[in-house]
């Protein structure tokens, strides 16, 4: 009985739903336009969405409900499966029919039987009730064609709705943009169209009346910022990038503020080692690797087998990182928890000893303390073993990669790209245009931030008075780098420098600035590695020794000399540099033998002499310009005389 009633009131339920659903009243209009819009926003305010039927006919049109029965189902048998397959169609009975009367107007009837549907509780799933006003609709074809993700679109759309739109509208007007743009032009057709309108070096290869194969492309601004000066390049895969599952091989690299950025991509057929030398081979021939010191990669043969034909030359370190969670799942089968977490400590202090009789010795020493899993180190051997000269410290550490021991960089530009593409089913020209936008933003934030590091350094770094000549010319990461050494030397002068900085980073071990202190010099250019330079200076670091680097240095003016003496103690006595030195002794040599007048028996030698204009002084210009050009001239040719120089050649002249 209690389930009986349930229906009945259920039934009962139903019934007032439907009877809510009002029929549009009988109404003459002057057109049957006017009669058909009227009649249509009656039923989206009361509840249910009309459609127009009837064809052609001027003198009469049908409006009837939208879930009822399509006219093909009411001619033709469909089977169950057909039917279900329409979700919107139903059997409501509901009609709204429209005449043209004998007086010219039109005139709207209702056939008298009700929706057998209940009012839905919004009108969202109708496409009818999503469509945009004139400033929507304005608004969001903008945002489409700018390239804005759908997802952001609908939600700027639907503030203020009452309706939401839903983002499979957003996707068919962006389709329905896209379509337009192209104006009939095939897709390979659009995307050399879109290349050769911004200016991107590409190099494309596609199959007789087939698919397209390879595409190489690099932006102009990204090339001009990788050849500036040496570095490393990150090499990587990404993927859904696109409808057609080609992988994109990301090329990467690092600016002077240790900031990855792209330089080129490839879209490739396959991740073959074939399809990776084609892609190496265009990047070798479009931008060159002159300027990179070493290649980042995982442990990818393909990769490497590639690296190996294109660049013999090169060199290659591999992800740490991918080594480490490899090596850890392979050993997670093995040992239990915490045994696993010693090993993994073990593991990174072996592979980070300086020297290779250590390794080895450090890897005997882990391989018989865990002697009770010979599987994991039989692992180790045939598949990472073979390739330790790219992954361990003390092979890695005779060239320069500038601290990169892993791939993280790539991996996050990865995630920054993919959010500028619209969908992982995008078509090659539609992700060609999001990856331009992507670099084009990239471009402008990374002027900002070398301009930011031009203009502004911390305080702390301010305050150093060996480092006064680098600010505003080398970044801040590399001024921190020297700011930890010198605090390193003041803190423990006695520890031993292994003065491997210089060759993997590009900058001055302890010792050479431990004798930079000692002697009150400044660093300056010739001491730093170009890929640490902010901006290109007119100097050839290549035709300069060390030695003369060392002898160019200027010395610290008096009041810093006083502020080191409070710091480390010591003498502030000022310190000729080289250069002065070697003009002095030539000056001495090249006095001509003074005249003896033989009417007073007393030389012409003045009591004292005064430098000539000609004579080196020390680099006044530099001390006395608040911003120098760091152009460093020959001894023969330093700047003019001027009041400060002679006091600075007046205190060189007291100084035994």
């Amino acid at each position: 009985m209690h389930d009986e009633q349930l229906e009945e009131d259920l039934e009962l339920e139903i019934d007032n739903q439907q009877v809510s659903l009002l029929p549009p009243p009988d109404t003459e209009y002057t057109t049957m336009d006017t009669a058909i819009k009227e009649t249509k926003n009656f039923a989206i305010q009361h509840g249910y969405v009309l459609s127009v039927t009837g064809g052609e006919n001027e003198q009469k049109k049908i409006l009837q409900c939208r879930h009822a029965p399509h006219r093909k189902s009411m001619q033709r048998s469909e089977t169950a499966e057909q039917q279900q397959r329409k979700s919107m169609s139903g059997t409501c009975p509901f009609k709204v029919y429209v005449r043209k009367t004998k007086e010219g107007t039109f005139r709207t009837h209702w056939n008298g039987q009700h929706h057998d549907h209940p009012k839905p509780t919004t009108m969202a799933m109708y496409h009818q009730c999503r469509s945009l006003d004139e400033d929507q609709d304005i608004l969001a074809t903008k945002l489409l064609s700018e390239g804005a993700v759908v997802k952001e679109v609908v939600t700027i759309i639907n503030k203020g709705r009452e309706v939401p739109i839903a983002p499979k509208d957003m996707s068919n007007r962006r389709q329905a943009l896209e379509k337009a743009r192209n104006a009939g032009r095939p897709p390979i057709q659009v995307l050399l169209d879109n290349l050769e309108q911004e200016r991107w070096i590409y190099v494309v290869e596609y199959e007789p009346n087939g698919p397209l194969t390879h595409l190489f492309l690099a932006h102009p601004d990204s090339i001009t910022r990788f050849q500036f000066a040496p570095t490393v390049v990150f090499l990587d895969a990404t993927y859904k990038t696109n409808k057609y599952g080609m992988p994109l091989l990301h090329f990467c690299s690092r600016t002077a503020t240790e900031d990855c950025y792209t330089v080129a991509f490839a879209f490739l057929r396959g991740e073959a080692e074939s399809d990776i030398s084609w892609a190496l081979s265009q990047f070798q021939e479009r931008i060159g690797f002159r300027n990179t010191f070493c290649i980042l990669t995982d442990r990818a043969l393909a990769q490497i087998n590639a690296i190996h034909n294109v660049v013999p030359e090169m060199k290659i370190v591999l992800c740490r990182f991918h080594l480490l969670a490899a090596v850890k799942a392979h050993f997670s089968q093995l040992v239990d928890l915490e045994t696993l977490d010693d090993f993994m400590t073990e593991f990174s202090n072996t592979i980070d000893q300086p020297s290779k009789t250590r390794f080895e010795a450090a890897f005997s020493e882990l391989e018989s303390k865990y002697k009770s899993i010979p599987q994991g180190f039989e692992y180790l051997r045939k598949t990472w073993l073979p390739f330790s000269i790219h992954f361990c410290k003390f092979a890695i550490d005779t060239f320069t990669h500038l601290g990169q021991y892993t791939t993280s960089p790539a991996e996050g530009l990865h995630r920054v790209l993919k959010a500028y593409i619209l969908s992982s089913k995008s078509k090659i020209p539609s992700t060609q245009r999001c990856i331009s936008n992507y670099v084009v933003n990239q471009d402008n934030e990374l002027k900002r931030k070398i301009e930011t590091e031009i203009f502004g350094q911390p305080g702390y770094l301010r305050d150093v008075p060996i480092l006064k000549k680098l600010l505003g010319k080398v970044s801040v990461a590399c001024l921190r780098y020297l700011y930890t050494n010198l605090k390193a030397i003041k803190a423990h002068p006695e520890d031993h420098c292994d003065c491997k900085i210089h060759t993997t980073h590009q900058l001055p071990c302890r010792c050479v600035l431990s004798k930079t202190l000692r002697k009150g010099q400044k660093l300056t250019l010739l001491h730093i590695g170009r890929c640490w330079w902010l901006q290109a200076f007119d100097i050839d670091v290549d035709s300069e020794s060390s030695s003369d680097a060392a002898g160019m240095l200027e010395p610290l003016t008096q009041k810093e000399l006083y502020k080191e003496k409070k710091i480390k103690g010591g003498s502030t006595k000022a310190q000729v540099p080289r250069a002065i030195r070697i003009a002095k002794k030539v000056e001495k040599k090249q006095k001509p033998f003074p005249k003896i007048d033989n009417t007073t028996n007393k030389s012409n030698i003045p009591h004292r002499q005064i430098r000539p204009h000609s004579v080196p002084t020390a680099m006044t210009q530099m001390d006395r310009e608040e911003s120098d050009t760091n152009s460093f001239l020959p001894v023969s040719l330093l700047m003019p005389f001027d009041k400060k120089a002679k006091q600075r050649m007046d205190a060189f002249d007291n100084i035994d």
